[in-house]
Formats: C-alpha cells, sequence, structure tokens
C-alpha cells in the first residue's frame, strides 16, 4: 500500500493534484469489503442525495474552502465518522497536514515574529483522550491543528465526565479567537461538537494509498446534506503508529480489576474528606469530575454509588476492595 509521509519533496497539493488525475482517468479501485461496499451500493442507490454526491469530486472546492477560512482567520472544526480501520485517522491526519502547511504558506513570518517558530504539525498533534487534547491546546498557535482521535479507546468509554465535557465546549468557543483547528474523530456523539463540516469515511485505494469520503454540511434547515466526495492521500506522520501502539498498550494493561481498585481507593478519598460534609449527589458528581475529568459517566456513577455504601454504613472503607476474580 502506498504510504506518504510530509517528509516527502512534494507538498500536499501536488500529491493531491496527482490523485485528482488518477481519478478522472479512472484510474483508481475503492474498496471497503464486500459486505460493506454493498450495503454502501444499497444506500446509495436508495438515497438520491448521496448517488449525487458520489459524482461530484469537490477536492479542489474543499482546499479553497479551506484556504478561505485559514486567510480570514477563521478557525476549522471537522468531526469525522466511518467505519474502524477504514481511514478516519489518516484523513484527519492529511487535513492536518495540509492546514499546517497552508498556515505557515500564509502567516509564517507573522508566526516567528509572535511565537520564535511557525506552525507545526507532528504525532504529538494527534491525540487520543481529551485529557491530552485539553493539555495540548495551550501550547497550539495560530494556524496549527490538533486531531483526537477516539476511535482507539473503543466503545466502553463513554462521552467522558460532565464537567470533561463543558470543558470540552468552552475549549471549542475559546480557540476560534485563536484559529486552532480541531478534527474530531470517532466521537461518541457525533453531533457533540460544533463542526463546520462532517467527513464520512468511505473506502480506500489501496495500491496508491487514497482516501476517499463523503464531505457533509448543515443547510439552512438543520440538515446534514452530502456535499460532494473528496480524495486525500493515505497520510503517516512519523511517530504516530508508535504512539498509537503504545496507547493501546496501556488501555490493555489497565486490567478491569486495576481499573476497579483505583476507583475504589478515589472512593475512599473523597469520602474521608467529605464524610462530615452533607454534599447532595449532584455536588458530588461535579466534584469527582472537578477532579478527576478524565473520568467517564459510567466510572463517575460507580464511585457515587460506592459513597452512597460507605455514607450509609453498609460497609467499612476497608471493606471496599475489588474482587480478584474480575476479568478472569
Amino acid at each position: 500500500m502506498t504510504i506518504y509521509k510530509p517528509s516527502n519533496t512534494k507538498h500536499f497539493k501536488e500529491i493531491t493534484y496527482d490523485i485528482q488525475i488518477l481519478d478522472e482517468n479512472r484510474k483508481l479501485k475503492f474498496a471497503n469489503s464486500p459486505l460493506k461496499d454493498r450495503m454502501f451500493a444499497t444506500r446509495t442507490s436508495m438515497n438520491p442525495l448521496v448517488k449525487l454526491a458520489m459524482r461530484e469530486n469537490i477536492t479542489e472546492t474543499f482546499l479553497k474552502d479551506l484556504d478561505f477560512r485559514l486567510g480570514s482567520q477563521k478557525n476549522i472544526i471537522l468531526t469525522g465518522y466511518g467505519d474502524t480501520g477504514i481511514g478516519k485517522s489518516t484523513i484527519g491526519t492529511a487535513i492536518g497536514w495540509y492546514i499546517n502547511e497552508k498556515s505557515n504558506e500564509l502567516f509564517a513570518d507573522e508566526l516567528v515574529s509572535a511565537h520564535g517558530r511557525t506552525a507545526s504539525f507532528s504525532a504529538d498533534n494527534i491525540c487520543f483522550t481529551r485529557t491530552e487534547l485539553l493539555q495540548m491546546t495551550p501550547a497550539c498557535i495560530r494556524g496549527e491543528a490538533l486531531v483526537l482521535d477516539e476511535d482507539v479507546r473503543g466503545i466502553n468509554t463513554g462521552l467522558g465526565s460532565k464537567r470533561e465535557q463543558e470543558e470540552m465546549q468552552k475549549l471549542e468557543k475559546q480557540v476560534r479567537a485563536d484559529q486552532i483547528n480541531f478534527i474530531f474523530l470517532a466521537p461518541p456523539d457525533t453531533n457533540e461538537h460544533v463542526s463546520h463540516y462532517k467527513f464520512e469515511a468511505i473506502d480506500v485505494d489501496y495500491k496508491n494509498g487514497v482516501n476517499r469520503w463523503l464531505l457533509w454540511s448543515l443547510d439552512s434547515a438543520g440538515m446534514n446534506i452530502p456535499v460532494g466526495y473528496c480524495l486525500t492521500p493515505n497520510i503517516i506522520i512519523d511517530g504516530y503508529l508508535d504512539k498509537k501502539m503504545d496507547y493501546i498498550k496501556k488501555l490493555k494493561d489497565r486490567s478491569s480489576t486495576g481499573r476497579s481498585r483505583e476507583l475504589l481507593d478515589v472512593t475512599k478519598a473523597i469520602y474521608k474528606k467529605l464524610s462530615k460534609s452533607k454534599i447532595k449527589k449532584t455536588a458530588l458528581k461535579s466534584y469527582i469530575g472537578l477532579k478527576h475529568p478524565n473520568y467517564t459517566t459510567k466510572e463517575v456513577d460507580s464511585i457515587v454509588g460506592y459513597y452512597d455504601l460507605l455514607r450509609d454504613k453498609l460497609i467499612e472503607p476497608d471493606e471496599l476492595v475489588p474482587d480478584e476474580t474480575v476479568g478472569e
């Protein structure tokens, strides 16, 4: 499979131009899986808007739109979704790479004057948790892009604590003024973020290393409408795969028993601090979200449940231990 890297001598637009020529000459052969291809063909035949969008290659128009937004000092927020393994990460990386290139083309001198450096895009700009994204954002400068890839986390992590969601919403509003760009991949709720556009990863030409995806936009009535399809190169950033594998390993190492023990220890610490107060459940959840923004809603609810057991004297703190047989 052809893989492109930002270290290649060609710029993004040059590579993309070559891809469009292949598309015009019908040299690209896209595939997902036989069943997924059949499902998409059926869906396309039943939806005239999708059928029409799949006839229109709007890659050049999309890139011009990014140029306009960056040149007008507006930030860009995109949300991507699609099947696991069909190219969301490489699409997000490709867009992030282009935003970085264009930002430096437009105002490199201004960035050097203001920050002592130009915009950059590396594996550090691709985050796998919201906590990491929140930590990375303050260090970003105008024109840079951050990618949050939540597909890696799987389906068991939920939407995050209420506090974390509130911080994300505040962050999205704040960065518009700073012209920092966000690309959210596979968020638990595709409507959670105020996106300018959404993209749906469809399939891949594995031989030529090309991702094909549908671009969606909200119309005046608030409906998502497919605008057309785009083609972008399969981009791999140096260090990205190592970072991803390291994160997956950490997820596997964090066994259910180990996570339960952590939640129980947190519960006992909170109980020790707040046991003499008459804190209400809503306030307790807010307190947990404030102290532990990386916890999911389900984990916060578990801590509240354990806290209730301690508060009602149904169990003693030293009896609050995990079941070591869990996960065997």
